[in-house]
């Protein structure tokens, strides 16, 4: 890992960028952990959250090899989200679809973000990593797409 050191100073603002959002995303899924009445939705917004904190983690380490500073704390935006989710939820009574929704929402946007990084990094060092951790983001994402519609 070594040569992670050789990343443009475009793409470490980039990973900084994708480590906040795993942490919002996580942050955000663990909130609709609390919101929902099924505890078997609710265990799978707190493994894909436990997955999120994982990439973040993983992220971070290579910031560290490039002698970057690490973030620790997620977006204003994601908070931002995070409230709306909650008072969504409360406001339709804990309803686990639309809590479904906007998670589902959520997981599009981590998903994107990493799209975008993804195609600009290709052949980079780092790429190999974010394929992998991508291939985990996209299935947790299919994942929270597949209850919500379940619970249509």
């Amino acid at each position: 890992m070594a040569v992670a050191t050789t990343i443009k100073p475009e793409t470490l603002k980039k990973l900084k960028d994708l480590i906040r959002v795993n942490l919002d995303n996580s942050k955000g899924l663990r909130a609709a952990a609390e919101t929902v009445e099924s505890q078997s939705i609710a265990s799978t917004f707190r493994e894909i959250a436990d997955a999120r904190d994982q990439h973040s983690f993983e992220l971070q380490k290579v910031l560290l090899l490039s002698g970057e500073d690490i973030p620790d704390t997620g977006s204003v935006l994601g908070a931002v989200r995070r409230w709306w989710m909650e008072v969504r939820g409360k406001l339709n009574g804990g309803d686990d679809h639309v809590v479904l929704i906007e998670a589902e929402r959520a997981e599009d946007t981590i998903k994107a973000r990493y799209e975008e990084v993804l195609a600009e990094v290709a052949g980079n060092p780092v790429n190999d990593i974010l394929l992998r951790i991508y291939s985990e983001v996209k299935r947790g994402h299919d994942r929270i797409r597949d209850l919500r519609d379940a619970t249509a």
